[in-house]
């Protein structure tokens, strides 16, 4: 499944794009912003490909993800910005990779909690 090239993704009153049951799509080149909850979230059993997004201004988590059986999820080269909470929040999740992404002026960068991503050229300010 591909999510590609959507030039607005916004204003639900919850998450922008939610993922569960074993979803596995590229979320590629779309405009995520001012949801009520997260702009993307990937729960259990879910993994992505997350490139060239443009990911602002939501609630919550600009990108959540997690679960004990959440694996192989990549964040490569997004504008992810002005979250109320977290630029990417991440719980409980195996392995993932978030590189070449700029993550700022959020309340948080990026959050871990029971999770080692890789995390490299990044720039989180």
């Amino acid at each position: 499944m591909r999510i590609e090239a959507n030039q607005f993704i916004g204003y639900n009153k919850k998450a922008g794009i939610k993922l569960e049951e074993e979803a596995s799509p590229c979320i590629y080149n779309n405009t995520i912003v001012r949801n009520l909850a997260q702009g993307i979230l990937l729960v259990e059993k879910a993994m992505a490909h997350i490139e060239m997004n443009k990911i602002y201004e939501n609630v919550k988590a600009n990108i959540a993800f997690g679960g004990k059986l959440s694996i192989n999820t990549n964040i490569l080269r997004n504008k992810i910005k002005g979250g109320k909470c977290e630029g990417i929040f991440i719980v409980e999740c195996g392995q993932c990779w978030i590189h070449g992404n700029d993550i700022y002026k959020n309340n948080h960068g990026i959050v871990c909690q029971m999770a080692g991503p890789e995390l490299w050229g990044n720039r989180i300010y």
